[in-house]
């Protein structure tokens, strides 16, 4: 399997991850009885996995693109659905420098 390949599976289960925690805090949020002492509770623990999610697929892209000599503000691309696979492409299949002595 090559790596872009690798790439793209790696992002859709974090961004299915996400969506999961999306609909468990609309679950939480709509149930009955004690939800709105727990909403609060909830709406932090799905921040606080999106925000998990968004640096285990940002970090890895800032060094890539810095180490390619790309501009590493692109890796926040990675979390826009459809400019990951552009980003992913672009990289791929660019003439991109490398440093410390290698080649592409």
């Amino acid at each position: 399997m090559s790596w872009l390949a690798r790439i793209v599976g790696i992002n859709v289960v974090l961004w299915v991850f996400v969506f999961l925690c999306i609909v468990s805090v609309w679950c939480f949020a709509n149930a009955g009885g004690s939800a709105p002492r727990m909403y609060p509770l909830v709406v932090c623990v799905g921040l606080l996995a999106a925000l998990f999610s968004a640096a285990i697929v940002v970090l890895p892209f800032w060094v890539i693109l810095k180490r390619a000599g790309a501009h590493p503000a692109l890796s926040i691309l990675m979390l826009v659905p459809v400019l990951n696979l552009v980003t992913l492409y672009w990289v791929a299949f660019s003439k991109l420098k490398f440093g410390r002595g290698q080649e592409s």
